[in-house]
């Protein structure tokens, strides 16, 4: 991929394009190719890039004289079509505004992930309150299967526990849990990601470590958990990850809303 080819699309992206020794700004007036005697500038290339989709950025990088050969058929024929009045005929008058309303519905859609993004103090105050969302924690679980002595048992456990009795000692004798009970009771570490119900994490993450989590019932059985560490990861790390993601969701559920909003009513279905 060219430099400046690469530094613009960057630009287009708004964001920081990674590589060991990053392109130097060219000046706008930089010419950069020719076509059909119409020198291309860097200015010129980077409002082609501004608006052109996924696959045509990909095409400048990959590709640049297919990407100005298409540009220039763009601008060609579309000025053709102009002259010949086709904006305003059907089938084309009506892709055009259809397109235009998609255009103008994505814009909408961006500029709310925009204004739903949190600020600096909410994004402490989304990391303060939730780190089962943001960071690691290690646990020791015993774990007994469903069954009629299922809730007797585990009441034993956790009055042994309770009293001081050494967990490890508690898993080898009562978790049913193979892989966790050889590794003395040690549980896979438990992150944002992990296929565990939200509310067990956020347990699990809100109880200090060395102590024991309340037992959760499950359809399995009876799980009990003692957290050893929580670790968070660096604010700093998470930050715009944060604003970005809480944006998009918070765009996501107002989408929805006006998604409600809508009364449809079919009349006649036979003609769908």
């Amino acid at each position: 991929m060219k430099p400046v080819v690469s530094f613009l699309l960057a630009v287009s992206f708004a964001q920081a394009w990674q590589a060991p020794q990053p392109p130097q700004p060219l000046p706008p007036d930089k010419p950069l190719a020719h076509v059909n005697g119409d020198t291309v500038t860097v200015s010129k290339l980077s409002t082609l890039l501004a608006g052109a989709p996924a696959t045509a950025l990909s095409s400048a990088g990959s590709d640049p004289v297919e990407f100005l050969t298409w540009t220039y058929l763009l601008d060609k024929m579309s000025g053709e079509a102009q002259k010949q009045g086709l904006a305003t005929k059907s089938p084309y008058a009506d892709r055009v505004a259809w397109s235009h309303a998609q255009v103008l519905m994505m814009a909408r859609i961006e500029d709310k992930n925009r204004e739903a993004a949190p600020d600096e103090k909410e994004i402490q105050t989304l990391y303060g309150e939730n780190p089962h969302r943001y960071g690691v924690a290690k646990t020791k679980l015993i774990f007994i299967p469903a069954g009629p002595t299922a809730k007797t048992t585990m009441d034993a456990v956790v009055a042994q526990a309770s009293k001081g009795v050494d967990f490890v000692k508690l898993v080898k004798r009562y978790s049913a849990d193979r892989d966790s009970a050889a590794k003395d009771g040690d549980f896979a570490d438990i992150k944002p990601e992990s296929r565990i119900p939200e509310t067990i994490r956020k347990t699990i993450f809100s109880t200090k470590a060395g102590e024991l989590t309340q037992v959760f019932s499950q359809p399995a059985g009876l799980y009990l958990f003692k957290v050893k560490t929580v670790e968070m990861k660096p604010l700093a790390e998470l930050a715009k990850d944060m604003e970005s993601l809480t944006g998009q969701q918070r765009a996501s559920e107002w989408m929805a809303g006006e998604k409600k909003k809508a009364s449809v009513k079919i009349l006649h279905e036979e003609f769908f």
